[in-house]
């Protein structure tokens, strides 16, 4: 890990160490919500005159130099290697499911899919499968709880699209 990124995590440790919530577990969800907002207004924003995947091609690449330029922040500048090993199924799946993701937004809002509807549907709906895809296959606990919490974000999932 480069020196910036030990001096973050070492500033984090001592907010923890004076009983600040403000934790590298903490911040990892914090960077996920800001992220999803940012992503969510930035896909919404795009003008539609765009080809869909000329964009997501351009936005590719920026995001590529972004993560060898922030690499060293999470450890180690990037190698040939690093690109090499990690190659098989599983990145060829999260790559497909990347441009699924980003694709399916982008022709949402472009037709006429409102930006909270659009993210309550999509967000509800992937909680739900997930729940019981990791039930069936990874043998997460289900218990009355959860169920009930599965429930109700599927009631809220409804009042969300439901017409007025």
């Amino acid at each position: 890990m480069c020196a910036f990124g030990r001096a973050l995590f070492s500033r984090l440790d001592s907010f923890r160490d004076k009983g600040y919530f403000l934790t590298a577990y903490t911040l990892s969800m914090l960077v996920i919500i800001v992220s999803q907002v940012l992503y969510q207004l930035a896909v919404k924003a795009l003008p539609a005159a765009l080809p869909p995947m000329g964009m997501l091609a351009s936005v590719y690449a920026l995001a590529a130099v972004t993560c060898v330029v922030l690499s060293p922040l999470a450890g180690a500048p990037l190698t040939f290697a690093d690109f090499k090993s990690g190659f098989g199924w599983p990145m060829l799946l999260l790559a497909a499911s990347i441009v699924g993701i980003e694709f399916g937004y982008l022709i949402a809002y472009r037709n006429g899919w409102t930006l909270g509807v659009t993210y309550s549907v999509a967000s509800t709906a992937t909680v739900t499968v997930l729940a019981v895809v990791g039930v069936l296959w990874f043998g997460d606990a289900m218990n009355l709880r959860r169920a009930v919490g599965l429930v109700v974000a599927l009631a809220g999932g409804w009042l969300v699209v439901a017409p007025v």
